[in-house]
């Protein structure tokens, strides 16, 4: 997990055309990163730098940046080339209100550690990121297969009426499903149900 800040900046020291070679390849080792999911990703090799293996790599960036600073620093390539699509952007219009933290500024509550604790336990046993990771997989609820593959055919069919939206829309059905997922997973459930789908269809 990266939570980064300024990251419009980031997104502009990234993309810009005067951007040394290894600023650009970032880019494409984010699209390579989404993408591995729990299979094995390869790091650089370079002269005096062994390639290293992560296994099961689950890179989250939690990037967070004014809209104008953002948007500013993308093309039409970063679209057609699957980088934005794989963002889940949520844009906040309004400023809320300034109000006392209900938890300690330091400590998250317990009910989120011990949840993490719970979530993670599987993972326990493994030492090396090289190791092989076997992920429990979680099935289709009754109804929720039906409620993606709807969906994805009509994302599908507004990108094909809608060409100029086609690239950007790719992942969609995907990226609601990943969120569905988490949903699932996050409430212990063995399946992913309707309603979680609902929720990553939604947001």
């Amino acid at each position: 997990l990266c939570p980064m800040d300024e990251f419009g900046a980031f997104c502009g020291m990234m993309l810009s055309n005067k951007a040394g070679p290894f600023q650009r390849a970032m880019s494409k080792v984010f699209r390579e990163l989404w993408g591995t999911n729990f299979g094995p990703f390869f790091t650089s090799e370079y002269a005096q730098i062994a390639s290293d293996v992560i296994t099961a790599p689950a890179l989250s960036i939690f990037g967070v940046s004014t809209t104008k600073e953002f948007w500013k620093h993308l093309t039409g390539a970063d679209i057609s080339n699957g980088l934005l699509n794989r963002f889940l952007l949520i844009e906040n219009t309004t400023r809320p209100h300034m109000q006392e933290p209900k938890h300690s500024r330091l400590r998250p509550p317990d009910s989120i550690i011990d949840g993490m604790k719970r979530l993670c336990s599987p993972l326990e046993h493994v030492a090396s990121v090289a190791k092989e990771v076997n992920p429990r997989a979680l099935s289709w609820g009754p109804g929720a297969e039906d409620a993606f593959l709807t969906f994805a055919r009509a994302v599908q069919d507004r990108g094909d009426h809608n060409p100029d939206e086609e690239d950007y829309l790719q992942r969609t059905a995907e990226m609601a499903l990943r969120v569905a997922t988490i949903v699932a997973a996050g409430r212990f459930s063995s399946v992913v149900t309707v309603e979680d789908f609902a929720i990553g269809r939604a947001l």
